[in-house]
């Protein structure tokens, strides 16, 4: 089995796992959990990142799930070289990135499938929230967005009244996208969640009481392959290395279609006035030939002037006889 690392990275997470993968099936070998907020500095980050790599045995190859990079964004897009700048730097060789609803969808592809219906897969992390929703053998929605997860931390009845206040928060975005799922005629049937986000266990019944729906918290190792002397140690980062090890399947973004080129325009409108020429040419010339059967020249006369077929022929001469 091909060995990497898969690595989760953004404003309040890096997420690190030394894998195996072969077929869709991911072996997690050891994990690492860095949060980059505690190291302002980002050279002072990079030297935690490349200490952690050496003393975990973490491979250079690497496929990212990278926050706050837009859909459809290709590694050597010029936009996304900057935020790999301190994996990079850390002596991780980048071979795939994607974003979080491509790291969502591929986990929902090696997860068994709940059924003909739908399925909406959650990542909720402290900065960010991802929503897929997906039906076996199509994606129906997708959709992610940064937040504040400590929305309503304050107060006597903090824990409970924040619960509440991110269940408030989060149940539009998903309530559109079950509605989405309805249009094109595939009701959500269930929610999983995933993510950093501390117990994150709370939200399940919230979300239950505002959705309707089955909800179902990853926070157990269910589906990824792990040697029993490691489950006590990798139980508890369970949820939050989910995203992480679904870098390691997660199909390559197709890159987007950019704006065509200055020289590309001008061939298009030099094509489309030629076309217009042609078109006008064509029905001039369809109107001249409708003109001319319907009036031949042969055919005009002269108001009071008498025609051949019409003119009185001349008397004939007697022919001489013979005498």
């Amino acid at each position: 089995m091909a060995r990497l690392t898969a690595i989760e990275f953004g404003a309040d997470t890096c997420a690190m796992a030394r894998v195996a993968e072969r077929r869709g099936q991911v072996e997690v070998l050891d994990i690492e959990m860095i949060d980059p907020a505690a190291f302002p500095g980002g050279e002072s980050f990079t030297v935690v990142l490349r200490q952690a790599r050496r003393a975990r045995k973490l491979p250079r190859r690497a496929r990212v799930v990278m926050w706050g990079l837009p859909e459809g964004s290709h590694r050597k897009d010029p936009a996304v070289k900057p935020l790999l700048v301190r994996l990079e730097s850390a002596g991780f060789r980048i071979e795939r990135v994607v974003s979080p609803c491509n790291a969502l969808a591929a986990l929902a592809r090696v997860r068994s499938p709940r059924g003909e219906g739908a399925t909406c897969w959650l990542a909720i992390n402290r900065a960010g929230v991802a929503i897929v929703v997906v039906r076996p053998g199509k994606q129906l929605f997708a959709h992610s967005f940064l937040w504040d997860s400590n929305l309503g931390a304050s107060g006597s009845q903090a824990r409970l009244l924040q619960r509440y206040s991110l269940v408030s928060f989060l149940a539009p975005h998903v309530k559109r996208a079950m509605a989405e799922a309805r249009r094109q005629g595939t009701p959500v049937e269930a929610l999983v969640t995933c993510g950093n986000l501390p117990d994150l266990r709370a939200l399940t019944m919230p979300l239950i009481e505002e959705l309707d729906i089955e909800v179902e918290t990853l926070d157990s190792l269910d589906g990824l392959i792990v040697k029993p002397e490691l489950v006590d140690r990798f139980a508890e980062a369970a949820p939050s290395i989910r995203l992480a090890c679904a870098a390691a399947v997660a199909r390559a973004s197709r890159a987007q279609a950019g704006p065509p080129q200055a020289s590309e325009r001008r061939l298009r409108v030099v094509l489309l006035a030629a076309a217009a020429l042609i078109a006008l040419a064509a029905i001039g010339f369809a109107w001249y030939q409708r003109s001319a059967r319907g009036s031949p020249a042969s055919s005009r006369t002269t108001v009071g002037q008498p025609t051949a077929a019409n003119s009185p022929r001349p008397p004939e001469r007697p022919r001489p006889t013979d005498r």
